[in-house]
This record gives C-alpha cells, structure tokens and sequence, in this order.
C-alpha cells in the first residue's frame, strides 16, 4: 500500500450525545365552560337545571436543566397556574356559587 491510500483511512468516530442542558419558558391560556340539565323520576319535582361552569384560565412555566452526565439531568421548575373557573348550581329555584 503507498503513503496515498493510507492517507484515505477514515477512523470511525462516536457520535456525541446531545445536551440538554438550558433555560426554558412557556406560556398557556384557554377557557373552558360546561353545562348539564339532569332530572330524575326517583324524587318527583326534583330536578337540577344548571349545573356548570365556565372561564378562562393561564398558565407560566420556567425552568433550567443541567446535564450532569450522559445518563443524568438535574432540574428545577416554576409553574403557575391563575384562572376564573366558577362553578354554580340551580336546583329547584335554589341556587349557589
């Protein structure tokens, strides 16, 4: 074999791994509203008309990861939740928030 093809060798070469160390955000809103008439013959005159709900809500998220190794991550995480969901109730000409 002359110098020229052995200059042409590729030696293998191990794929690092990826890192998944960094700072993270992320953010979430959305609504929601639900409503159900339910009445019974079990208790005549009885009947709940207006049980439900309805609002909106948000969400924040921050967080750090640092790799340690290969085969392990430490993390911290800060999540907030805030929202106007509010339930009531109509039962029978009664009613509650």
């Amino acid at each position: 074999m002359s110098a020229a093809h052995a200059a042409d060798v590729v030696q293998p070469v191990e794929a690092s791994g990826y890192n998944w160390s960094g700072l993270y955000v992320g953010f979430g809103v959305g609504a929601g509203a639900n409503v159900h008439e339910i009445s019974s013959d079990f208790i005549p005159g009885i009947s709940l008309n207006g049980i439900g709900g309805e609002g909106i809500y948000g969400e924040a998220t921050v967080g750090y990861d640092y790799m340690v190794s290969q085969r392990f991550l430490l993390g911290a995480l800060l999540d907030a939740h805030v929202g106007t969901i509010k339930t009531s109730l109509d039962a029978g000409g009664l009613s509650a928030d």
